[in-house]
Order: C-alpha cells, then structure tokens, then sequence
C-alpha cells in the first residue's frame, strides 16, 4: 500500500475500518507492478467488492 508491503489481512483490516467511517463510498486505485501475480491482484479486488469499495485497476500500455 502506496509502497509499502503489507498482508493481506493487514490491508483488508485497514481498509474496512476506511470503509466503516466513510460518508461516500470509497475508491482504491489497485496499480500491481510488473510480475505482480494475477491471484494477489484477485485477491485485492474480491477484498474490495466484499467490502463494498470501488476497485480501480490501473494498468501501463507498454511503450513501443
């Protein structure tokens, strides 16, 4: 998370309690770096829809 990281259960710990105190429902920009494997990046977005918070994957076009 910006960076850093941290367990899963950390992540989804954290972000219900955002979730919890939000007036408006949040949004998470989910940016996974290269090699990043595709069940961590399910993962992080099933943890998002079960706690209702938009999921965005943010994705990189390679440069030619």
């Amino acid at each position: 998370m910006n960076g850093k990281r941290i367990s899963f259960p950390e992540l989804e710990s954290m972000l219900s309690r955002k979730a919890q105190f939000s007036r408006d429902k949040l949004s998470i920009t989910i940016s996974p770096e290269t090699g990043t494997p595709v069940e961590y990046v399910v993962t992080i977005m099933d943890m998002a829809m079960r706690l209702q918070i938009n999921g965005i994957l943010a994705t990189e076009q390679p440069v030619d």
